[in-house]
């Protein structure tokens, strides 16, 4: 079974919630790159009964694999919707992934003659000293790129669009992922004559 810990404005202790959401509700969307990973979920509660926790946004939750250690999602409580039938209410909850983090701040910058391994680590140092750029590998130099007002993640995506054949994403360590497409690979071998086929 899942856990999913909350951290009230993402400050302080984590408390567990599993209890409170529906556990039928749950949806996860995960992509390979360039865009931030969500979940879904619903807390339902009698109208008029104190609740023990309603969801809020900014509220951090993070989701806690069946095996009690791995971290299966990590973000921001970033939308709610509230809404009553007859003596239920129900709060229609949506997170995204640390992409929402990193997005806090807009970049207003001019880079030129720099590695793209630069430019993201003069982003990250200037913009979103919370992550890291240990798995940050692009040395192809970037004759001239401006930001103007851009979202970290906006940025990036330039940057991918910029030099082809590259991916992006951030993990849920605040790790800056930033690969040649392709050049990793998978963790199992393919064969004909083992389960992993």
């Amino acid at each position: 079974m899942i856990t999913a810990l909350v951290q009230v404005n993402s400050v302080g202790g984590w408390t567990d919630r599993t209890d409170h959401i529906l556990t039928k509700t749950l949806q996860r969307s995960e992509v390979l790159s360039r865009e931030a990973n969500t979940i879904r979920f619903s807390v339902r509660s009698p109208a008029g009964i104190p609740k023990p926790w309603t969801p809020t946004v900014n509220d951090a939750i993070k989701i806690i694999g069946n095996d009690g250690t791995t971290v299966e999602f990590l973000g921001t409580l970033i939308e709610i919707n509230r809404s009553i039938d007859g003596l239920l209410v129900t709060y229609d909850a949506v997170a995204k992934d640390q992409t929402h983090k990193l997005d806090a701040k807009t970049v207003l910058e001019t880079y030129t003659g720099q590695t793209v391994n630069a430019i993201i680590a003069s982003i990250i140092t200037n913009y979103a000293p919370s992550f890291n750029v240990t798995n940050v590998a692009c040395a192809e130099t970037i004759d001239l790129i401006k930001f103007n007002d851009l979202k970290p993640s906006e940025c990036f995506n330039k940057l991918v669009d910029m030099v082809g054949d590259y991916a992006w994403y951030v993990d849920y360590a605040n790790s800056i992922h930033f690969f040649k497409k392709y050049s990793r690979t998978a963790p199992f071998t393919l064969g004909q004559n083992n389960d992993t086929f």
